[in-house]
């Protein structure tokens, strides 16, 4: 190893990083200062990742709360390469950051070669001195040349039109393992030409047993050394390689493979840990479930800190008897006064249980009354077939004793008691119903609803009214004597108005509606009465 090597930094605190990292196939020249984010714990452990290659090191983090890692031979092996640093706490991941790229330059120094695909000087010569050559059109060739703006000539004259396409064809075939690319038509060295003429270096890639191809342009570049292409399609992100290997060689890759969710970086307040798409599912997924009584658990609700059930209370207190002495109608309470306020007071569902003839009736509270020392129990209801008839019971616990009451609803032939005649006033005409035969009563129909409008309205006799999002409303009274009712929601902004007859009058002040109120408004026989909801008694 050197004593003295070059340092590359790589701070993810502040989002701060060196790419060039030194030069190919190099083994322990360059040293890897990687500083860690500020969030993370001092007891961290940390592991750095590499692709190409799939090298993976645990590092363990120094005092000065940085770490540094001797780049080897394998990390060196191409012109670029990809890190990633993971952080643990105990065995559990807590950080992943964002994959940065390394890249290494062509040796251009010492006489020996490295390897076969980094040449020193003396081998590079020897190659140069084999593949001299000639040519029999030299005398056409020697014709080219290069006009002052740069621009190619033949014989003298301009050729083209300037910059173009420099189209690159490549071949591909697939396989267990990926693709890998049979042919490819140009240089790094070409590239660069292309580049330099200010050409759109576009590369088309073709598998040749399906026949399908795929279009790339320039996604980063070193000129000289390596280019890389690429394009996304329908969830996959398709890349191409390029590095330089020798004088005028140059190595391929190709690659089509699906995006992954690691490879998304993820932010997220409520999740600070998680740095990737594929960590927040992870997390989201393992947290998610579902409820095969998800209809029935939706209908509960809390209600000023109180348990509701479909919007009724419910009581989370089991039941609360109070059991009495002796038989209709004679009863007595063992149970205390102060006994039964506490239970009703605590939550509980108090119910009262008695004997009736040869029954016990459980009746549920009807009244509750503490403040008056009352608590009234009331039941009723009817079973023919067993014998009982329609009838009400109900029992008053006081503060003087206990009253019971056994109230039967109808006759001993079936029919309802009518002690008095049914007087029924309608209108002008009036109604008497002592029992003995139908009556036929003659009402209003219904009270229709109306909750549309398309701005302009007639009002109708017996009619409710109710409109939302309210800008502009026009009235218009029906002949005759009538009367209606309606609620009017305004629109949040815009203008409001409402057009009334100009014959109205009003019981108090004229309405005055503004956005976002809410007024309730009473007609009869072209009289208003008006009232803003929320205000007066």
């Amino acid at each position: 190893m050197l004593k003295k090597m070059r340092q590359c930094r790589l701070n993810f605190a502040d989002n701060r990083y060196d790419c060039e990292a030194g030069i190919i196939g190099e083994h322990y020249a360059t040293e890897l200062i990687v500083t860690p984010p500020a969030i993370m714990p001092t007891e961290a452990v940390y592991r750095l990742c590499f692709e190409p290659g799939g090298l993976s090191e645990i590092i363990l983090q120094t005092t000065d709360g940085a770490f540094s890692y001797p780049l080897p031979s394998a990390v060196t092996a191409t012109s670029c390469c990809c890190v990633t640093l993971i952080g643990y706490v105990g065995s559990e991941q807590v950080y992943k950051s964002r994959m940065v790229r390394l890249r290494f330059s062509q040796t251009a120094d010492g006489d020996n070669s490295i390897d076969l695909q980094q040449p020193g000087i003396v081998d590079e010569v020897n190659q140069n001195t084999a593949a001299r050559h000639s040519h029999a059109n030299k005398a056409v060739l020697d014709k080219f040349a290069e006009s002052k703006d740069g621009k190619p000539t033949y014989d003298g004259k301009a050729l083209g039109g300037g910059a173009s396409d420099f189209t690159i064809k490549m071949a591909v075939a697939s396989g267990e393992d990926g693709y890998t690319v049979t042919s490819c038509d140009a240089t790094v060295e070409q590239i660069d030409a292309a580049v330099a003429a200010k050409k759109r270096v576009v590369l088309i890639a073709t598998d040749t047993a399906s026949g399908l191809f795929w279009e790339m342009p320039i996604i980063f570049g070193s000129q000289g050394n390596s280019y890389e292409f690429g394009t996304f399609l329908e969830g996959q992100v398709i890349v191409s390689f390029v590095d330089k290997v020798g004088e005028n060689e140059s190595k391929w890759q190709f690659m089509l493979t699906k995006i992954a969710a690691e490879a998304v970086d993820y932010s997220n307040a409520a999740l600070s840990y998680v740095s990737t798409v594929g960590e927040a599912l992870d997390k989201l997924v393992s947290d998610s479930h579902t409820h095969k009584n998800k209809g029935t658990l939706d209908k509960l609700s809390n209600s000023n800190g109180k348990l509701q059930y479909n919007g009724s209370d419910v009581s989370l207190k089991p039941t609360y008897y109070i059991d009495l002495a002796g038989t209709y109608p004679n009863y007595t309470c063992p149970v205390t006064m102060d006994d039964i306020k506490a239970a009703y007071n605590s939550g509980y569902n108090l119910v009262c249980r008695c004997t009736l003839g040869v029954y016990t009736a459980t009746l549920p509270l009807f009244v509750p009354m503490p403040a008056a020392n009352t608590w009234v129990f009331s039941g009723s209801g009817a079973l023919k077939d067993m014998g009982f008839e329609a009838q009400s019971f109900t029992i008053a616990i006081t503060a003087n004793g206990v009253v019971a009451q056994k109230k039967e609803l109808v006759t001993p032939d079936g029919t309802l008691p009518n002690p008095s005649d049914l007087t029924l006033t309608v209108g002008d005409t009036t109604y008497t119903y002592d029992g003995s035969e139908a009556v036929s009563v003659a009402v209003k129909p219904p009270t229709q609803s109306v909750t549309t409008s398309d701005g302009n309205i007639t009002l109708a006799d017996n009619t409710e009214y109710r409109l939302t999002d309210v800008s502009t409303l026009g009235l218009i009274y029906p002949s005759g004597d009538f009367e209606c009712w309606m609620r009017l929601s305004f629109a949040e902004s815009g203008n409001v108005t409402v057009t009334l007859p100009a014959y109205t009058k009003y019981i108090g002040t004229a309405p005055d509606f503004k956005n976002g109120e809410t007024w309730e408004l009473s007609f009869k026989d072209g009289v208003l009465a008006a009232q803003k909801v929320g205000e007066g008694t």
